[in-house]
């Protein structure tokens, strides 16, 4: 949990504003002027959620790039959309055998790979798992639909909008799940210590602030504080940093620090930020937040062939922190309501928000697949298949697209009048603990049933997706 604790708040005498006009230090994610290649699936990635890294690790957001290119070339990319997918959500079915088969098939390829396999034709979420010995196979189930290509070239239902499934990223959660040393996937972008004794010593040459002219000069030097605190660096923990899985923890951390501090506004209604709540209520502690798993105790039948995965998927959570004297931060335990009351509220839109904001629904696909991929191997589910899985295992067969291993941000800071005390934050996390999750099973004889109905059929043999 220490590196998702990355937020802070100062008080000291020196500082205090007698005329009650304190400030309130935002920090987040610049943008940057950096072109744009097209995202072109699993051949590749350039971006993700509109979030860019480029070759330095240095974190860009570049979706008003994204959008104009991608609207000058619709009719391309809109090629990438299958044809041949039933209209309206179905029960879509994927067979790991046969998906596999097309990867060995490949050749080591991924551009040979048709786009319906790179997108598993159009799953939305994975929420069931069904073992067939008799067939040698693993199924994955779940809702799906046709899917085309968002403003940003995120691969998204065509009528729900809710984001795909991608194979990358359960090649990434598979592989990491049979990793000699496996544990929590994490991301956190935080500032240095150094940085912060920095801001600090800034801060302390202010002196006392009176009235609202003094206050805008500091304002006004709102660059020199930026520079005083330096780049953030961004800190990932149980996944290869260069990949597309990587990527979206690393994107979906930094929309959530934006929506929070009110850096650009929500997307969906009933979501006011954190400096916006703190109007309506009497706080002057600043969160971290952080965003993890969250899902109910996962079904069984009596034989372990038959598995369900229910449940929000993702909860955000928030904690205040202190910051100490050497730029350290310390956890208190404890949570300011206002604070309290963001994390819940984005809790409960965060279904609404995956839709309005596509980077949430592929985070919380990325967190179904490292559970599902934890219980394949921890319940040896493939054993039971009789099914080996080196085609999807071994980077030989087909290795994943790379990118820049993500390193670190620029901040920004922004103000807002606040009472009694200077207050500075850097929100943010993603916390995924699949080995945690697959702890807590309950028995169901109903999901059996839900298991013949999938099977698959024998004229359907050697097909790897199904309704």
């Amino acid at each position: 949990m220490d590196c998702l604790r990355h937020q802070w708040r100062v008080r000291m005498k020196n500082v205090f504003l007698n005329t009650y006009f304190p400030l309130l230090f935002a920090l987040a994610i610049a943008p940057g002027n950096v072109s744009y290649g097209q995202f072109n699936g699993f051949g590749g990635f350039q971006n993700v959620g509109g979030v860019l890294i480029d070759a330095n690790g240095a974190i860009r957001d570049v979706r008003p790039q994204i959008r104009e290119e991608l609207s000058s070339q619709r009719s391309r990319v809109s090629s990438e959309a299958p044809v041949d997918l039933a209209d309206g959500m179905q029960m879509r079915k994927i067979s790991l055998r046969a998906l596999q088969e097309a990867l060995v098939a490949a050749a080591g390829n991924a551009e040979m790979l048709p786009p319906e396999v790179r997108y598993m034709s159009g799953l939305q979420r994975i929420q069931y798992v069904f073992v067939y010995p008799e067939q040698n196979d693993i199924v994955l189930a779940g809702p799906g639909e046709a899917w085309r290509l968002s403003e940003l070239g995120q691969a998204v239902g065509k009528t729900t909008g809710r984001p795909v499934v991608e194979l990358q990223d359960l090649l990434v959660a598979l592989r990491g799940a049979y990793a000699p040393e496996i544990g929590p996937i994490s991301c956190s972008i935080e500032p240095t210590p150094e940085g912060i004794r920095a801001l600090q010593q800034k801060l302390n040459q202010m002196g006392q602030l009176r009235g609202p002219g003094e206050i805008r000069q500091v304002v006004a030097r709102k660059k020199e504080f930026e520079e005083s605190l330096g780049s953030q660096q961004v800190l990932l923990s149980g996944v290869d940093p260069t990949t597309h899985f990587a990527w979206t923890l690393v994107a979906a951390d930094y929309r959530m620090k934006c929506l929070g501090m009110g850096l650009e506004p929500a997307p969906i209604r009933g979501m006011p930020s954190y400096p916006e709540i703190m109007h309506q209520r009497a706080s002057d502690l600043m969160p971290r937040w952080w965003m993890e798993t969250d899902y109910d105790p996962l079904l069984t039948d009596e034989e372990g062939l038959a598995w369900k995965l229910s449940g929000q998927g993702v909860r955000v959570l928030a904690e205040d922190e202190l910051v100490t004297a050497d730029g350290q931060r310390k956890p208190t335990g404890k949570v300011n309501k206002a604070a309290r009351r963001w994390a819940e509220t984005m809790t409960e839109k965060y279904d609404e928000l995956s839709i309005a904001s596509p980077i949430f629904g592929q985070l919380r696909n990325c967190m179904d697949m490292a559970v599902i991929a934890a219980l394949i191997r921890n319940k040896q589910l493939d054993s039971k298949a009789g099914l080996q899985l080196s085609g999807l295992l071994d980077e030989t067969h087909l290795a994943v697209p790379a990118g820049a291993v993500p390193r670190t941000t620029p901040s920004i800071v922004s103000f807002l009048p606040r009472r009694r005390s200077l207050v500075i934050t850097a929100s943010g996390g993603v916390l995924i603990q699949p080995w945690k999750v697959i702890d807590r099973v309950e028995r169901s004889d109903s999901i059996a049933e839900v298991r013949s109905r999938a099977m698959p059929q024998v004229d359907s043999k050697g097909a790897w997706h199904w309704d």
